[in-house]
């Protein structure tokens, strides 16, 4: 089958955008730059989502016939996510264990159920693969009426009732926060696509507005991350965006207006999941501070250079699959 370049475009802006909300600075309405930052902030919220679809986009049409095909199914799909998250979270557990003294009870229950830092969303889309071969017999409506009740009660549940007072680990991957989204892949990609995209782009601009002045709202009454995507009015904007960049118009008239670059960084998208967070935290510990755009493009920067030098130095494709490269 061709290779459909629209996705990994699609890739590229998604993990683009996860560094962003990562290197992100201060946000509010004290000054234009910090209006400025959380207007960004509020609009890249869609990049976990947007990777869930796309996850479940590309096996929505997957063939489990028998137990011994979902077997085969996990052992493949987890291993290539599991493996490359423990290598890459051992620093993380040398630092927390040798250098900081840490409990290595404590430190090993992070290591393999990714916990540290970022790498919440390997047990995350872990727990999609598991439920996949079961979400593949729901119908569109079932599907999509359940996940959308069960996200949006989860979404609520973490903004209104002290969600981010756990680790990320606790609230964020569990599958139940996320569902709407692998759902929404599994449900475009078994179905044509071809609707209409300006009401859509309506429902983009309101819902937008719409996760602004919720986030406002949480700020106001001291919820400790208002920001976030994982609100209800987030979930919402981030729903609707997804299904109208999914759109057959969109795609095809991507088709010759092709960003290449884009999509090498699509291509590369989990390595630069995995590596960039060390990157951040080497910056965060230097004294210079440095404006939300240079630190996200710097970043971002940085981190390709890594990743495509890794590619030439390291040519085995077995020891670039074990390391998630």
């Amino acid at each position: 089958m061709q290779r459909n370049h629209y996705f990994d475009f699609l890739r590229g802006i998604a993990i683009i955008m996860v560094i962003g909300i990562h290197t992100c600075g201060k946000l509010g309405l004290g000054n234009w730059q910090e209006f400025t930052s959380l207007l960004i902030r509020e609009v890249i919220n869609v990049a976990v989502p947007l990777f869930l679809t796309l996850s479940a986009f590309f096996l929505s049409r997957k063939i489990f016939n028998s137990k011994e095909d979902c077997i085969r199914f996990w052992k493949k799909h987890i291993s290539k996510v599991y493996i490359p998250c423990l290598i890459w979270s051992l620093p993380f557990f040398i630092m927390g264990r040798v250098m900081n003294g840490k409990s290595i009870i404590n430190q090993s229950v992070l290591l393999f159920s990714g916990g540290y830092s970022i790498y919440y969303f390997i047990p995350l889309i872990i727990q999609c693969y598991f439920l996949l071969p079961l979400l593949q017999k729901c119908s569109n409506i079932v599907l999509g009426g359940v996940s959308l009740i069960v996200s949006l009660c989860s979404a609520y549940l973490i903004s209104y009732h002290g969600g981010y007072r756990y680790p990320f680990i606790v609230y964020m991957s569990p599958i139940t926060t996320w569902i709407l989204f692998f759902a929404l892949g599994i449900i475009l990609g078994r179905s044509e696509r071809n609707y209409r995209i300006v009401s859509l782009v309506v429902g983009v601009m309101f819902t937008l507005v719409l996760q602004i002045a919720e986030s406002l709202y949480q700020k106001s009454i001291g919820v400790s991350s208002p920001y976030d995507c994982t609100k209800p009015s987030g979930f919402i904007y981030s729903a609707i965006f997804i299904v109208l960049i999914f759109s057959k118009q969109i795609e095809l008239w991507y088709v010759s207006h092709r960003i290449r670059f884009i999509e090498y960084i699509g291509e590369i998208s989990f390595a630069l999941y995995l590596g960039h967070c060390y990157l951040i935290l080497a910056l965060n510990a230097s004294d210079y501070t440095m404006p939300f755009a240079i630190k996200w493009l710097a970043v971002l920067s940085l981190s390709i250079v890594c990743v495509f030098l890794l590619r030439k130095i390291i040519i085995n494709k077995t020891i670039r699959n074990i390391i998630g490269l």
